[in-house]
């Protein structure tokens, strides 16, 4: 039997077709993603040359310094604003923010208010009063305190530009409050003005808030006292001893002019 041979030219051919797939494969297998790869890494790194110059690296360490001196600055200037405007309260420390934020709601903040919404020129036709301090240290948080002057609504009278004095003088008083909701009602010199007033105390070191005190533990479970005070102290302020008079000088049904009418001082 005779045996079959391939012709040299077909094998020649054969052998130059898979030459030719094979270059093909390795090309696109191989060769063109690292060239893709390296022409991304070219542009990206063409993209950023600009930015990796000295001089660019030295313009942007000032920025970054005068970004730090910034920020420096400005808190400074909240810290130096904080301490003008906010009594002490700070909630590192527990119980002695307790006893902080109950001195002021008791003691200091009602009498402040009535002394000032007095010495802006009014005359007061609503009492001054303020909620209770927390019934427990454990009740203290790192959130801003927002306080109602007089459940929200603060009566005052007086004439057109003694009204409009008296509310922009709340920029000058030493705490933060927030006006809201003018009402003005009358004709002058005999007007009233009504409106919404808010004290805000934003606590110290907020973001560092003390962990609660144990039920057993000093202040705990501590008896609070009249309208839930820290112990042995009142309750939220509630106005001055009888209370605002019935009216503004002159007015229909008020009390007759006389020094001290508006009450507080």
């Amino acid at each position: 039997m005779r045996s079959t041979r391939i012709n040299p030219v077909v094998v020649a051919v054969i052998g130059s077709v898979l030459c030719i797939l094979a270059v093909v494969l390795i090309s696109l297998l191989l060769i063109k993603p690292n060239q893709d790869n390296y022409a991304g890494y070219k542009a990206r790194l063409d993209a950023a040359y600009n930015d990796s110059t000295p001089a660019a690296q030295q313009a942007a360490q000032a920025k970054l310094t005068q970004a730090k001196n910034d920020a420096h600055a400005i808190y400074a200037k909240w810290a130096a604003t904080q301490k003008a405007i906010m009594p002490p309260f700070d909630v590192s420390r527990r119980y002695q923010a307790w006893g902080q934020l109950a001195h002021e709601l008791s003691y200091n903040l009602g009498p402040s208010l009535e002394r000032w919404v007095t010495k802006t020129g009014v005359v007061r036709l609503s009492s001054i009063s303020i909620q209770a301090p927390p019934n427990s240290p454990n009740d203290i948080t790192g959130a801003p305190i927002v306080i109602p002057i007089s459940g929200g609504g603060v009566e005052v009278g007086g004439d057109f530009r003694t009204l409009l004095t008296h509310v922009v003088a709340w920029n000058d008083y030493n705490r933060l409050v927030m006006i809201d909701g003018l009402q003005l009602d009358g004709n002058s010199p005999f007007m009233s003005a009504k409106y919404r007033a808010e004290v805000i105390i934003f606590p110290q070191n907020a973001d560092k808030v003390d962990k609660p005190i144990g039920t057993a533990g000093a202040g705990g479970n501590a008896a609070g006292g009249a309208g839930g005070g820290y112990p042995g102290g009142p309750g939220g302020y509630p106005g001055a001893a009888g209370g605002p008079p019935g009216g503004y000088p002159g007015a229909p049904g008020g009390p007759s002019p006389r020094p001290g009418a508006a009450g507080g001082g």
